[in-house]
């Protein structure tokens, strides 16, 4: 029998120390965790590989988070993943 892959979760902050901070709790939790510092890395990120969840810090270096969540919703493909600010 075939093991299931963990859930993917997109962790994105502009902040090196929360980002890893973040990633290590999920990652132990038994999550597959994907970082990414920047809403743009993101939103190409979760075109590629449509994350189970993403947790997006809310003040972005340049764009906001919720700027993020409306162009990640925008995609009908992502349209159902979760997101949730810190």
């Amino acid at each position: 029998m075939k093991s299931q892959d963990p859930p993917l979760i997109l962790v994105v902050d502009d902040e090196k120390e929360v980002l890893e901070k973040v990633a290590n709790v999920l990652t132990e939790a038994g999550f597959d965790c994907q970082c990414c510092k920047t809403a743009q890395a993101a939103i190409e990120f979760a075109a590629m590989h449509t994350p189970d969840m993403i947790v997006s810090d809310i003040n972005l270096g340049g764009h906001s988070g919720l700027e993020m969540c409306e162009r990640i919703k925008e995609d009908e493909a992502l349209k159902s993943v979760p997101i949730m600010f810190l």
